[in-house]
């Protein structure tokens, strides 16, 4: 998808974007294959659940949130799941939320281990959903963000994390979205949105509001960020493309203005092929091409990529080294064919080894495109001749020298020495004047390392290592500020204690008068201050608040059966008394718009039906005709024998005036010319929505049959996965002869399961009855025979050799690749002085453990890091201050 300008930031509390936890139900769940996954007409109502508009479930999450640690705590972000996923699903959030590096969890103690999202029915109204989720923030803990989700109507508290900020502080949100998620969508559909969805009858809707938020300006003062609202439509793409073509509308989350729509293409893909020759026939070779990684034992890897200029790696194979190992590719519009020429290459060992860690303290090193980890002191490579840069990193050390660097292997193995230690901890006390007895205040201070703290005394400690540090302190009433020169202290920490002063100085107060007309004698009404959260009802004329320079929402209302004007506004104090005027006005009925659906192509006479908003009207004439009044409302168009609506359903607009929607009815086949070609599934939930991809185009159903009427000929067809439920077969060719074929589909919970091939390594050089060991694809496996086996799917598998004390494996490591046959690699040992190496017995062994539980913890280390890794780079596209031009994570 191209780039969208990026949102803006929550605040300036480096809390994840609701795309990095995907939905609780999204990322994390698996967001539905957009290229297979049809936007049906209507779906089948999920009884017994309740839906919310965003504004509603937002109240329930704060609502909820107000008893933790007793601090007042603001939604942040929030997250709808919207109408076009509509399954219910169950997730065990422990396992779907890993901790980005950097950044500390700790979930809420009542949290379940678990939670049930629920489907959203269809009578609800667009823009409403029964599953939202929310980041909360607090004025006093600014760099705490708690998290809850609402769903069917209850809310539940999950856990909060703490990261290191990403850019200076600020306060939590003081200007929040008012626009609610039905206006959003139907200002997002009046925006063009409408448009695309009758060009791209299967895309999908999502919507995200972000709060406003405060930052401080450059001459001190709070400066207000306004709200937006994100409505982004995602449209499948043709078999043959690479993206997925997309609208992404910003608006305005106060009036609902179109700040900004942007819109991208499917991309065109072109064959990118890679040639080698050097290589005995047989022999397994890799390519990594932008990201992806492909294996043959053939002369030729094909990918598939778009325009642009991509970057490629290719793999030494087993005693063979690439020329060019590195390159770039420039895809113009047209087939590439690279070259790659392999010849004989001898290995050496390169040795990395530690001191000063801990006794099991994990440690890893990467050595040109290789990363190893370990909790024992050496860490080996196999490498040709050659420069090759390293990293060194560890967990909860420093590391003294190096840290990084470059090594050249020429004709011998290798030996680099590296010195570990623990960081020493100071502390930097800080003490604050002027508060109130009890009064929370906290600091913050990050440099090397993260750290805060909160006290109602006068004291507060920050325990950081060496280093500096900034060291920002806040106040948890709106009425005292630190002093200008003691709110931001820039500490240095070098071999000793710091200790500071915090000076808090009380605000001026100004009087801030909120004044109606309009309401009866006597009628309740309030007025709601954000940020201070202070909120004051009233039945006479006036509403006064007392407080400090800064800038503050307001919402009002509350009188029954009267509208507000404003609803709602920002106001700031500065050094004078503000006063504001409230008009209210009574409600008077509601104004109904004619809605009519007409039709052509039908018989005459020939009964058809809309439903509309729920309601379903039928007619034998050419129209159906509703009374709407302004919004945005789902219709659905009934089956009619013999023929095929388009469109079959939609969403339609009413703003104001009458809205007429064109039907066009179609024959369904050509008597004589075509047979029934009917696929029909069992397993799916009743009323679940399926399709089934024939020829390269998508059909959809939700009963049980799916019935196509096609002509004389042979078809591949394929039929994509629903949510969790696994189809079999999942492809397949059907051959139509001059009458009707069936094809019966099951879904079930587990994936088919593939093919598997035989792997066997085989060994030379050892003496009988020798133990070896090889991990394949994070497995180990050992043997004091001459062959080890493995049982793989079609893929590239990495494998390494485990150390025989005494001797040295060619090749120590490499991939292999499985293309539909049984593979072979041959491993020679040869006797070895020990240089370079580690020793051991002959048993195998991998981090002090028997082989096989040694790597199993490797493997579980490499995965842990990989996700943590991924999820940090996509939480970084939607931190605040990010400078990425990415729309939110979570749209696709």
């Amino acid at each position: 998808m191209a780039a969208a300008p990026a949102p803006v930031p929550a605040s300036s509390v480096s809390a994840p974007s609701p795309g990095s936890f995907a939905g609780l139900g999204h990322a994390l769940a698996g967001l539905p294959d957009v290229s297979a996954y049809a936007r049906p007409a209507s779906y089948s109502p999920t009884p017994a659940v309740t839906t919310y508009t965003y504004a509603a479930a937002a109240s329930l999450a704060q609502s909820a949130a107000q008893s933790y640690r007793a601090a007042s705590w603001n939604v942040s972000n929030g997250w709808g799941l919207g109408l076009d996923f509509p399954t219910t699903e169950t997730l065990p959030l422990s396992a779907l939320i890993p901790g980005l590096l950097g950044c500390a969890i700790t979930w809420i103690a009542s949290s379940s281990a678990s939670l049930t999202l629920s489907a959203t029915p269809s009578t609800a109204p667009v823009g409403t959903a029964a599953s939202y989720e929310f980041s909360l923030g607090s004025a006093i803990l600014p760099h705490l963000q708690l998290f809850a989700v609402v769903t069917n109507g209850s809310a539940t508290l999950l856990y909060t994390e703490t990261c290191v900020p990403s850019v200076g502080y600020s306060p939590v949100g003081t200007v929040g979205v008012t626009l609610d998620s039905p206006a959003a969508v139907a200002q997002g559909s009046l925006a063009g949105g409408g448009a695309f969805l009758a060009a791209h009858p299967s895309a999908v809707v999502e919507w995200e509001p972000v709060d406003g938020y405060s930052t401080i300006g450059a001459t001190g003062s709070l400066v207000a960020i306004p709200p937006v609202w994100y409505i982004i439509y995602i449209a499948a793409c043709a078999p043959g493309s690479i993206s997925g073509g997309s609208l992404f509308i910003e608006l305005d989350g106060l009036t609902g203005a179109v700040l900004g729509n942007y819109t991208s293409a499917c991309s065109p893909a072109y064959d990118v092929t890679f040639t080698e020759s050097g290589l005995p026939a047989g022999t397994s070779w890799a390519v990594g091409l932008g990201g992806s990684t492909n294996s043959s034992t053939t002369s030729t890897i094909g990918f598939l990529e778009g325009l642009g200029s991509v970057n490629y790696t290719v793999s030494a194979a087993a005693g063979y080294a690439p020329a060019p190992a590195t390159g770039t590719v420039q895809v113009a519009g047209t087939s590439v064919l690279v070259n790659i020429t392999f010849t004989a290459a001898t290995t050496y060992s390169v040795t990395f080894r530690e001191s000063g860690l801990a006794a099991g303290t994990l440690w890893s090193v990467t050595a040109g495109n290789i990363s190893l980890v370990s909790n024992h002191s050496n860490l080996v490579f196999a490498e040709t001749n050659g420069s090759y840069s390293y990293v060194v990193t560890t967990f909860g050390y420093e590391v003294i020298a190096p840290t990084a660097g470059t090594l050249t292997v020429s004709g011998a193995g290798v030996l680099t020495n590296v010195a570990f230690s623990l960081p020493q901890q100071y502390s930097i006390d800080l003490t604050e004047t002027g508060l109130p007895a009890g009064t929370p205040w906290g600091a913050i201070g990050y440099g090397s390392t993260y750290t805060q703290n909160v006290s109602s005394s006068t004291e507060l400690n920050l325990s950081v290592p060496n280093g500096t540090f900034y060291v920002i302190s806040g106040s948890g009433s709106a009425y005292f500020a630190p002093s200008s020169t003691t709110g931001f202290l820039l500490l240095t920490v070098s071999g000793a204690n710091v200790t500071a002063v915090v000076d808090f100085v009380a605000q001026s107060a100004y009087v801030i008068s909120f004044n109606e007309t309009g309401l009866a004698p006597a009628t309740p009404w309030e007025v709601t201050l954000s940020y201070v959260d202070v909120n004051s009802t009233a039945t006479g004329s006036s509403l006064t608040f007392a407080l400090p320079n800064g800038t503050y929402t307001f919402t009002d209302g509350g009188a029954p059966t009267y509208s507000a004007s404003p609803p709602n506004g920002t106001i700031t104090v500065n050094g004078a008394d503000v006063s504001v005027s409230i008009t209210f006005s009574a409600i008077g009925g509601s104004t109904t718009y004619p809605v009519t659906f007409v039709e052509s192509g039908l018989a005459a006479g020939t009964s058809w039906s809309v439903t509309l908003a729920g309601t379903t009207y039928a007619s034998t004439t050419t129209a159906v005709a509703f009374a709407e009044p302004n919004g945005s409302w789902t219709f659905a168009v009934g089956s009619v024998s013999g023929y095929t609506a388009t469109p079959a359903g939609g969403v339609t607009l009413v703003n104001g005036q009458a809205v007429t929607e064109a039907i066009v009815f179609s024959v369904a086949s050509a008597s004589g010319t075509t047979y029934a070609l009917t696929f029909t599934e069992s397993g799916l939930p009743s009323g679940k929505n399926w399709s089934v991809v024939v020829a390269g185009t998508a059909h959809n159903t939700t009963s049980a049959s799916l019935v196509l009427p096609m002509p004389n000929g042979t078809y591949a067809f394929s039929v994509p996965k629903v949510a969790s439920l696994y189809p079999t077969p999942a492809t397949g060719t059907v051959t139509i002869q001059g009458g009707p074929v069936s094809r019966s589909i099951s879904f079930g919970s587990a994936p088919p399961t593939p093919a598997r091939y035989s792997v066997t390594f085989t060994e030379t050089g050892l003496p009988a009855g020798t133990s070896w060991a090889v991990t394949l694809n994070g497995t180990p496996e050992s043997s004091a025979t001459g062959t080890i086996t493995f049982s793989e799917v079609n893929g590239s598998y990495a494998f390494s050799i485990g150390v025989v004390s005494g001797y040295t494996a060619s090749p120590a490591s490499g991939s292999v690749g499985v293309t539909g046959t049984s593979s072979s690699v041959a491993i020679a040992f040869h006797s070895s002085g020990g240089s370079g190496g580690t020793g051991g017995t002959s048993t195998a062994t991998f981090l002090g453990l028997p082989a096989i539980e040694g790597y199993a913890l490797v493997a579980l280390i490499a995965i842990l890091v990989a996700v943590a890794v991924a999820v940090l780079l996509l939480r970084k596209r939607g931190r605040p201050g990010s400078a990425t031009s990415a729309p939110p994570p979570h749209v696709g």
